[in-house]
């Protein structure tokens, strides 16, 4: 059974993107404040109507941020471009539209005013006659406001690394999806390097130098790719050489530092208990 399944997800790679019948799949499923000026990335719309096409059949593409998709009459919005021929169930939309089109049409607004505004995609499949057979919906969200900015960061050497740790700011209504975390090394702007993670701690940031200090600043980054500003103040870490038990042992001098290996009574203890496993060998 387990084979089978693997050998119809090998003939069939696109399963997991199927499109769900009846709803418009919008991509980029999230906008942002730099889509509002965008007009070299576009935007993509497809949906599956939930009836078979019949010759003469039409497909309208409406955009707005009323979430009414009514089953006679035309979507609250703005109508995208001349309708288009039906000539399968599973469609889509291109034309070129950028996504500053795209928002414009909707008549969302991209000037901060609140956490996010919904932009709404309604297809109406129509018959040649005007009758509108059914609808689709579908809709994503343009996030006009940046998450809260990062607090509470923290920094730890690593052997040629930073770990790096924060805490999400007092909420806004904006949820961070990404983080991104800059180093600058003190007095050498150009020895800077931008990382990108999802969670917030253990975060590694590695190919530093040992022994340069480094100023590290975290933003957060919503689904829309609105960004926060940089925690303040910017915090310093030191990356450096980390050394093993063996090395540490040598560098102490080949004393053991604390813990039962501590002085002559844990030299003792490791004689006995190296003992004991000897003679517990013998008697196996």
């Amino acid at each position: 059974m387990r084979r089978l399944l693997v050998v119809l997800a090998l003939l069939s790679p696109s399963l997991g993107l199927a499109q769900t019948v009846g709803e418009v799949l919008v991509l980029p499923a999230a906008f942002g404040v730099p889509d509002c000026t965008s007009t070299t990335s576009y935007v993509t719309l497809t949906w599956t109507s939930a009836l078979t096409v019949i010759t003469g059949d039409q497909y309208r593409v409406y955009v707005s941020t009323s979430s009414s998709c009514p089953t006679t009459g035309a979507p609250t919005g703005t109508k995208l471009g001349n309708d288009i021929p039906a000539l399968t169930q599973t469609q889509g939309y291109g034309g070129g539209l950028s996504r500053s089109e795209f928002i414009t049409a909707s008549a969302a607004s991209c000037t901060p005013g609140g956490p996010t505004t919904t932009i709404w995609v309604c297809v109406q499949h129509v018959t040649l006659a005007d009758v509108v057979r059914t609808t689709m919906s579908g809709s994503a969200p343009l996030y006009v406001s940046p998450p809260p900015v990062p607090v509470s960061v923290t920094v730890a050497p690593g052997d040629s690394a930073l770990i790096i740790g924060w805490s999400d700011g007092v909420a806004n209504g904006v949820a961070a999806a990404t983080y991104n975390v800059t180093v600058v090394a003190q007095g050498n702007a150009t020895d800077t390097r931008t990382r990108a993670f999802t969670g917030r701690t253990g975060n590694r940031v590695t190919g530093l130098t040992n022994g340069v200090t480094y100023d590290v600043t975290v933003t957060a980054v919503s689904a829309g790719s609105t960004e926060s500003a940089p925690s303040s103040p910017a915090v310093s870490g030191t990356p450096a050489t980390v050394f093993g038990f063996w090395e540490q042992y040598q560098t102490a001098g080949g004393r053991e530092e604390g813990g039962c290996g501590g002085g002559p009574a844990g030299a003792l203890s490791l004689l006995g208990l190296a003992l004991g496993l000897r003679g517990l060998r013998r008697r196996s």
